[in-house]
């Protein structure tokens, strides 16, 4: 099987490996009915699998590396992209677990923490509804940073929508929605701006709320 990846988009830095344990089309916390905007064809990743015809066959065959391949050739395969990369204008700082999809089981957990411990140069950061998985904390990793969506958990960050916020455009109305977040959730809250690549909120790990406004 082979190691396909991206590096970089338009949101997310030059800076940044993205793959994807899945596709958005069998995502676990979907299927098991954690993730409203999956259950509301609202989910950004679903729209671009239906779009695009290429997109769900990749994030298929990601999902059938992710899960015949053992953490050691995982981090092997990602190696070689880092040497390979090494002469790049923009160095690879980060791996972006999952712009689709998330986490299958306890196992793939526990294989990312393996990946990210054996890769300590690297910070991974990935976005999870799987509370039956997270549930009340996890110990992870200094380079392993778990965003989990809509709950709190010790030892994570919590990426959670703002419902009296909304914007067209997030990376062009940012401003305005940090103020009425603000105003929400108090002077000192964390707000996502809609571009990952000016940004390292969901790249540290600090036990916070961030704050996103329907868009």
């Amino acid at each position: 099987m082979k190691f396909e990846y991206s590096v970089g988009n338009l949101k997310i830095g030059k800076d940044t490996l993205i793959f994807n344990m899945g596709s958005a089309s069998n995502c676990p916390s979907g299927k098991a009915g954690q993730c409203d905007l999956f259950n509301s064809n609202s989910c950004y990743a679903l729209k671009s699998e239906k779009r695009y015809p290429e997109v769900l066959p990749y994030r298929t065959r990601q999902e059938e590396y992710w899960l015949g391949s053992d953490a050691l050739t995982i981090v092997e395969d990602i190696q070689k992209v880092l040497s390979t990369n090494s002469r790049r204008k923009v160095a690879l700082k980060y791996v972006r677990v999952n712009e689709a999809g998330d986490l299958h089981s306890e196992k793939c957990l526990d294989k990312l923490k393996d990946i990210a411990r054996a890769l300590p140069e690297i910070v991974f950061y990935t976005y999870t509804h799987r509370q039956d998985i997270i549930g009340e904390g996890v110990d992870l990793p200094d380079n392993l940073v778990l965003n989990t969506s809509n709950f709190e958990a010790k030892g994570c960050n919590s990426f959670s929508i703002d419902l009296t916020v909304k914007v067209r455009s997030l990376k062009k109305e940012w401003k305005i929605a940090r103020e009425k977040i603000r105003e929400n959730k108090g002077e000192n809250s964390l707000s996502c701006i809609g571009d990952c690549s000016k940004c390292t909120l969901c790249k540290v790990s600090h036990g916070k709320v961030i704050w996103v406004p329907l868009h």
